[in-house]
């Protein structure tokens, strides 16, 4: 299922840049530098087994943690990661106290008959694991380096991790994008996934296991998200493939579907990600610095953070017609000519006027109707077939036509250029004697002799180039007829 925010005008020529550089870098990172990672990371684990450090090491954390006999490993059987004993390996490295007290030399103590060859073997793991981005770039909060601050956000822990995050990038990026500009977004962006890297790291320092992933920013988007919009509510466009359409939502409702992410992700046993504690610090940053941002925003840029007023067009457009369906002509009329006030170019409330005025076909409403719902008919080619059955209607209805000369060119175009030649003359040859100076009588005639000669009309043909010819010698229809005529 594909979601697309569609706030802030995003184009081809308007692009949500910064958003789709994050992906990119995220989708880079993982499909590139971290492609080796499976690989090095069962190597380290099939080193930590087939070299013994598993027999030195996870009997004494069963005894730590006190484990039942019948969960205690077999010393004898622990020189291959069965499923057991892998487990118990990981249970072992999520146990911050044991790991704490492990490297501090309290579970195996320096001098003991194991120590030197621990020591030697523990320190060859540790180096083998940190050959995998995760542990050189995550959070390992008892290890931590200040650049991992900042580099655990761009390193994800499986395609889920990965994909999960990014389509909550996409959604809350853009529109935070659109919304405070570029910088404003970027930097606030590396910042809240800052805030929640040290929330977790101060909660949990002393851990072994390297924190992972954009949730901690794309939190901290939300937590701006919530604070810039609140129940403002944000146009959404969702596809599944083969089904699309767009609504409207209140911009904190997602902030359950993104939970509601994360869970699904821990109950899919995704592996990676970033710790809760991390969650609630991206959301608390991300608040902050959308306050912030509230108080520094531009003027220009508040607006997109409001809710527009719902247009009240569709329903005006619901109540006439209902009030034409009960011949209530004259309370349909003022609905109708509110919206066009509003909205000059909305064709549909054009047509219902025009259907209400022509109850009464001698009124100077009538022929005002006509004028506009032709003219915006005309407006584009594809109407031009529409135009001249209402030209036609209006005609039979009026006693006498009262448009402007401009639209009657207009209207004799789009006869002749439907193949309704005769029509067409009958509009443009009384506009001529009437406004023989009009630009665009030339044209017309052109258009007629074309249209008289192609139904096989060479008689009337020639009698509207002559006119052409003779009325319009400077123009450069008249040469083209000429030069035509003569070819012949």
């Amino acid at each position: 299922m594909l979601f697309i925010p569609l706030e802030g005008k995003i184009s081809w020529r308007n692009p949500p840049i910064v958003t789709l550089l994050l992906i990119a870098l995220n989708c880079l990172i993982f499909f590139g530098f971290q492609s080796g990672d499976n690989r090095k990371s069962m190597e380290a684990y099939e080193y930590y087994f087939e070299s013994g450090l598993a027999a030195i090491e996870l009997p004494r954390y069963a005894d730590y943690a006190d484990l039942a006999p019948d969960r205690q490993p077999d010393p004898e059987n622990l020189e291959e990661p069965s499923e057991p004993a892998f487990r118990l390996m990981m249970n072992m490295q999520r146990d911050s106290e044991f790991m704490d007290a492990l490297y501090q030399d309290r579970i195996i103590i320096p001098g003991s008959r194991d120590y030197n060859t621990w020591a030697a073997k523990r320190t060859e793991f540790d180096q083998r694991l940190e050959q995998t981005i995760i542990y050189r770039y995550g959070l390992v909060p008892a290890k931590a380096r200040p650049w991992s601050f900042v580099t655990m956000m761009f390193v994800h822990g499986g395609l889920w991790h990965l994909l999960g995050n990014m389509v909550f990038l996409w959604i809350m990026g853009c529109v935070l994008e659109m919304g405070l500009g570029r910088m404003t977004y970027c930097s606030g962006y590396i910042l809240a996934g800052i805030f929640a890297s040290l929330v977790y790291f101060a909660v949990h320092h002393n851990s072994y296991v390297p924190s992972i992933g954009a949730s901690g920013a794309i939190s901290g988007l939300m937590g701006a998200l919530t604070v810039l919009y609140g129940l403002t509510r944000i146009r959404v466009f969702f596809s599944t493939g083969f089904y699309f359409d767009y609504f409207r939502m209140h911009a904190v409702l997602l902030l359950p579907f993104w939970l509601g992410k994360e869970l699904l992700a821990f109950f899919l046993g995704a592996s990676g990600g970033v710790a809760y504690m991390a969650h609630v610090g991206g959301l608390a940053g991300g608040a902050l610095l959308g306050l912030g941002a509230k108080r520094v925003i531009r003027p220009d840029k508040k607006a997109f953070f409001e809710e527009p007023p719902e247009d009240p067009t569709p329903a005006m457009i619901e109540d006439a017609m209902e009030r034409i369906s009960r011949l209530d002509f004259k309370g349909a009329r003022p609905v109708l000519q509110e919206v066009i006030a509003k909205n000059p170019g909305h064709g549909e409330a054009l047509g219902l006027l025009f259907n209400v005025e022509k109850q009464q076909p001698d009124s100077a409403g009538f022929h005002e109707a006509a004028g506009k719902y032709l003219s915006h008919l005309l407006a584009g080619p594809a109407d031009h077939e529409k135009a001249c059955a209402v030209y036609r209607e209006y005609e039979d209805l009026a006693k006498r036509t009262e448009l402007r000369d401009d639209l009657y060119a207009r209207l004799a175009s789009a006869f002749l250029e439907t193949g309704q030649i005769e029509a067409g003359k009958k509009i443009l040859v009384p506009l001529a004697r009437r406004n023989p100076a009009l630009s665009a009588i030339p044209a017309l005639l052109l258009r007629l002799v074309h249209g008289l000669e192609k139904q096989g009309m060479s008689e009337k043909a020639e009698k509207y180039r002559n006119i052409l010819c003779r009325r319009y010698a400077q123009s450069q229809e008249a040469h083209i007829a000429s030069a035509k005529a003569a070819g012949n």
